[in-house]
């Protein structure tokens, strides 16, 4: 068995072999894997996420968070829509040795496993689109009896920013226009219902956690994105006033 390759040498090592869909996809994989694997591990720890039989990352894209699980318990199952982030997850995982990672390609608000599947879940960046709703009433049925949902999510001061900043704007990515396009989707879906999977969704902290709460979660935390595990923050908690980007954690009753 050839020896498990560093996480900076599995990255350069793939970024010198795929070729990627687009440069937004490229320049997403170089920067989230450009923060040491410690970084991430330190979060979760901070999060009580570590020690446990069977996590599932929802939303996992090419795997910097679904790595660190599963360095820190049993077994991961890794939900992502797309095909190819995916491939790279399973493609890093070999590289650098890390067990216990089970890719699956499915909608997050529809997930393929049976109710009370897992200890924890996990969903960084992602229960906002589609049907936020719906997703946290999956993330619910998935979860066993004092199960720990962790997930982040974005209130109206991040697309305010983005509308108005832009940041980080990349060849065939305009965040201003993502924004604008979140704006007018929220609005489309808190009042008549209407979603769009490709786009993103305001998650007002109250509205969420009322959710939470009429889906039988009970010790819910709330903090700015970072805040509850006491590291590295990597958005911001306000914006002009008003909420940005946030993190909660749940039990599930």
């Amino acid at each position: 068995m050839s020896r498990p390759e560093t996480m900076v040498d599995a990255v350069a090592n793939i970024l010198a072999t795929r070729e990627f869909p687009t440069p937004n996809d490229r320049a997403f994989f170089q920067r989230i894997f450009a923060t040491r694997t410690e970084v991430y591990e330190t979060r979760l720890a901070g999060l009580r996420l570590g020690g446990r039989e069977r996590v599932l990352d929802a939303g996992s894209g090419f795997g910097q968070w679904t790595l660190a699980l599963a360095r820190a318990n049993r077994a991961v199952a890794a939900v992502d829509i797309s095909a190819f982030r995916l491939s790279v997850l399973s493609e890093l995982a070999a590289r650098t040795g890390v067990d216990g990672v089970h890719p699956a390609r499915a909608d997050i608000g529809s997930l393929p496993y049976p109710d009370r599947s897992f200890d924890a879940v996990f969903c960084y960046g992602a229960v906002f689109f589609g049907d936020a709703r719906r997703t946290l009433a999956e993330f619910a049925r998935v979860l066993r009896a004092g199960g720990l949902l962790y997930f982040c999510a974005s209130g109206v001061g991040w697309y305010l920013y983005n509308l108005i900043e832009s940041h980080n704007p990349v060849a065939g990515f305009s965040p201003r226009r993502d924004a604008a396009a979140a704006i007018a989707a929220s609005a489309r879906y808190y009042l008549t219902g209407a979603i769009d999977p490709k786009l993103q969704l305001i998650m007002p902290r109250r509205t969420t956690r009322r959710t939470l709460e009429r889906l039988g979660f009970c010790d819910i935390r709330v903090g700015g994105e970072g805040a509850l595990s006491g590291g590295r923050s990597f958005f911001p908690a306000t914006k002009y006033g008003l909420t940005a980007v946030y993190e909660m954690t749940a039990t599930r009753s």
